[in-house]
């Protein structure tokens, strides 16, 4: 049979076909790249957000901390002038009855402020923190109560009432309000069977004589 020669009209087929696919192509490759691009820019941008809220985070932590230790040290300084004056102030003691029963934190704060007062301060100073320290388990809550029965705070009271150094009126001072401490902390009576020296049901607050 003759042999068929192709024309070149025939030849220009196959081409074009063959171009108009790699065109096709083309074009959903592309499309699926810009697909890839806007899914890596809405990752990117999920990422930042996420970044920005871990920042906000962070800094509404920070300052919750720092109001906290704020709190702590307007605390401890009001218990400081109260036994370093004697000050008879007693809008300012309840206040430092409420900011002590407030949280568990300043709670701690409170007793810790009493304890440098029980261990490091002067006579004077040492007896003005018993007495405040009576004034504060009358006002106060079962927060700051059971922080009063820290080992840490009750190892520095023992450490006063043995010490040689303790001047007597400190001494009986404390193991006085130590038994309102009893009383404050469920039990009625002290270890002796006595009545907490200082409590008198009728009063809302304990007044040193």
């Amino acid at each position: 049979p003759q042999e068929h020669v192709r024309n070149r009209s025939e030849e220009r087929v196959p081409v074009e076909r063959r171009k108009e696919k790699e065109k096709n192509v083309g074009f959903w490759g592309r499309a699926g790249d810009k697909d890839r691009d806007r899914e890596r820019e809405r990752e990117q941008e999920r990422e930042r957000e996420r970044e920005q809220r871990a920042e906000m985070e962070h800094q509404m932590r920070e300052r919750e901390r720092g109001r906290e230790r704020r709190d702590d040290d307007e605390l401890t300084r009001k218990i400081g002038f109260l036994t370093a004056t004697a000050c008879e102030d007693w809008a300012l003691i309840l206040d430092v009855c409420d900011h002590a029963s407030a949280t568990e934190a300043n709670a701690k704060e409170a007793v810790r402020a009493l304890r440098r007062e029980f261990k490091y301060g002067e006579p004077a100073a040492q007896f003005a923190a018993a007495r405040l320290w009576a004034i504060m388990l009358r006002n106060s809550t079962d927060t700051f109560i059971n922080q009063s029965t820290a080992q840490k705070f009750l190892d520095t009271l023992e450490d006063l009432l043995t010490s040689p150094n303790t001047i007597s009126v400190v001494r009986e001072r404390v193991m006085d309000v130590l038994a309102a401490a009893a009383y404050a902390s469920g039990s009625s009576d002290d270890v002796n069977g006595n009545t907490p020296v200082g409590y008198d049901p009728n009063d809302s607050v304990v007044v040193a004589p």
